[in-house]
């Protein structure tokens, strides 16, 4: 299973990891709403490794057979390895390719709020939690643990579903109709 877990798990994790960083070279000519939809959409297709891992543990290692128990963690634990390349990808993002990204970032979000006519005291909250995010994620620990949590819900969401798709229970050996026939 470890062999299956970090092949996925790194394969899902680079798909990630190219994604953000392609989009955060972009994101002048494609724009935040643009950027964001490709990021998701990235993660949404990475974590089809998940049940590509799932499915592969199941098929060669488990005999065609595999409990809730082993293929939920086996869904855990590539979601694991991916999000550390996620995180180290937000990592690099933040410090060497594209610094100035949550800047503009929070620009946007700005924008967005005066678009929508907020109140100026929701105005004010918006922009306190932004300069508290920013004043965290300046701590590398802190921004590594905040981007390592970013695709876990993906992760978690696709290892239910992949578990519940691909369990297949092992019901003891399987007695032919001729046999039972014949000792009766």
């Amino acid at each position: 299973m470890r062999k299956i877990v970090i092949t996925y798990g790194s394969i899902c994790g680079l798909i990630m990891a190219i994604t953000v960083l392609c989009v955060d070279l972009l994101i002048d000519s494609l724009g935040f709403e643009k950027g964001n939809m490709i990021s998701s959409t990235g993660m949404i297709v990475a974590f089809l490794m998940v049940y590509l891992g799932i499915y592969r543990n199941r098929e060669k290692l488990s005999g065609g057979y595999i409990g809730f128990r082993q293929a939920f963690l086996t869904g855990i634990f590539i979601t694991a390895v991916a999000a550390l390349f996620y995180a180290g990808a937000q990592l690099l993002q933040y410090y060497i390719v594209a610094p100035d990204i949550l800047a503009k970032s929070d620009a946007f979000n700005i924008a967005q709020a005066k678009a929508a006519k907020v109140t100026q005291d929701e105005l004010s909250k918006i922009i306190e939690g932004q300069n508290r995010y920013s004043e965290m994620i300046k701590n590398p620990f802190w921004n590594f643990a905040l981007s390592y949590t970013g695709p876990l819900p993906f992760g978690v969401f696709f290892t239910i579903t992949s578990t519940l798709i691909l369990r297949k229970k092992d019901n003891g050996p399987k007695v032919a109709a001729e046999e039972v026939k014949a000792t009766s």
